[in-house]
């Protein structure tokens, strides 16, 4: 009972440790020489691919001077230890804060462009505000001085309507008066004519008839 204990422990303890393993990520280091994947653990088993320094991959199983790894590809094969490292490589870390960096310099410019933007804007703010104060002070000086000239054309406009109503009324007197001595000149020369002729007809009686009419 006891060495079952003692050897379910010992495989808890390797399949802890390979789990381990299996899960890390770890990187080709920097060396002389390639890091090689071969298709098996030794020299005599094909180059499956040459790795660069700074390659990712995720360890599989490890055995004595072999990793079993698996790159970002999908490719499995065998890399001698000596050229895996857990730590990230120099290269790669530069890489990243250079990335980081670039990203940095980018939000930065970002932000002075939205800050020189608010500064704009809040410029134009001011700027049509200060033109709108004077827009206001230009209209109400200009409705105080034009309040009398409001009421100096409202004057002139009831002169020039009393002015046409008047001329309409005198136009109308002319009118009246000029058909009046009409009708007067008409009945003067009646009256004149009619004397005219009573004294054209008296001048025609005979001598004899007027002697019966003198008094």
């Amino acid at each position: 009972m006891k060495k079952s204990v003692i050897v379910i422990f010992i495989v808890s303890l390797l399949m802890g440790t390979f789990g381990s393993a299996a899960a890390e990520t770890r990187y080709v280091s920097e060396s002389e020489f390639s890091a090689l994947l071969r298709g098996g653990m030794g020299n005599q088993y094909r180059i499956l691919r040459m790795l660069n320094i700074g390659t990712p991959v995720t360890i599989l199983e490890e055995h004595d001077e072999y990793f079993k790894v698996r790159t970002r590809q999908g490719l499995e094969g065998y890399v001698l230890k000596q050229f895996i490292s857990a730590e990230t490589p120099k290269a790669t870390v530069i890489t990243r804060l250079e990335g980081q960096i670039a990203d940095l310099r980018e939000k930065l410019n970002q932000a002075e462009a939205a800050q020189q933007t608010l500064k704009v804007d809040a410029d134009a703010l001011a700027t049509t505000e200060s033109q709108l104060r004077q827009v206001t002070a230009q209209l109400r000086d200009l409705e105080e001085k034009s309040s009398g000239v409001i009421e100096i054309s409202q004057e002139r406009d009831f002169l020039a309507a009393e002015n046409i109503r008047l001329a309409a009324e005198v136009a109308e007197l002319r009118e009246a008066n000029d058909q009046l001595f009409f009708t007067a000149m008409i009945k003067w020369f009646l009256a004149g004519g009619g004397v005219f002729l009573g004294g054209w007809i008296i001048g025609k009686v005979p001598g004899k008839k007027r002697k019966g009419y003198s008094f």
